[in-house]
């Protein structure tokens, strides 16, 4: 059977094979739709909030994951003799990944990371939840800043030497608020 398939798909011209490739793209994405559905419907009813979490944080990873999947085969079996095609559609997918990555970390930061802190200051009387926009800033700036240097690596940009001037100026900045950040240490110690 898989050789009548095969046959069938070579009988076709590039044409055909992108809308065939488009319209199974389509049909999957519908499936997974259905099924994401449910899974959702199913999260709402528990009326756990980690469970709503989950799925919200997902959710982009689902519809946009399934597209790019759909993309990939559609240009792999479609242009089988042109490789440039695939390598440029396989840059394009990894940007959408890293970009959808980078985009639902720090949303789910911006959304946690408050809830997180106030517990944790309702248990321990630790004060965290006054260093919260500190904390998520800098968590932000680790996430995208790491999103581009992934980025600058799939376009073949050599990032070794940014790599090291960062760690230089990060020994620097260290060297020079090493008193700031032992004082900050010691006032978190006379806290506890």
């Amino acid at each position: 059977m898989s050789n009548t398939l095969e046959e069938r798909f070579a009988d076709l011209n590039q044409i055909e094979l992108l809308l065939f490739g488009i319209g199974s793209t389509i049909l999957f994405y519908l499936v997974v739709f259905l099924i994401w559905s449910r899974i959702v419907r199913y999260a709402n009813d528990t009326g756990n909030s980690n469970d709503v979490e989950a799925i919200s944080f997902l959710k982009p990873f689902v519809h946009i994951g399934t597209l790019l999947v759909g993309l990939y085969f559609t240009i792999k079996y479609s242009f089988p003799d042109d490789p440039s095609y695939l390598e440029n559609t396989s840059k394009f997918i990894f940007i959408v990944a890293i970009l959808t990555t980078a985009l639902s970390l720090t949303r789910s930061i911006d959304r946690n990371l408050p809830q997180i802190f106030a517990t944790i200051d309702e248990r321990k009387e630790i004060g965290l939840s006054r260093s919260t926009n500190l904390i998520s800033s800098v968590s932000k700036v680790v996430i995208w800043l790491t999103s581009f240097l992934l980025l600058l690596t799939l376009f073949d940009i050599e990032i070794t030497a940014a790599v090291a001037s960062l760690t230089v100026f990060s020994l620097v900045i260290g060297m020079a608020l090493q008193e700031s950040a032992s004082n900050m240490i010691i006032s978190g110690q006379l806290m506890l």
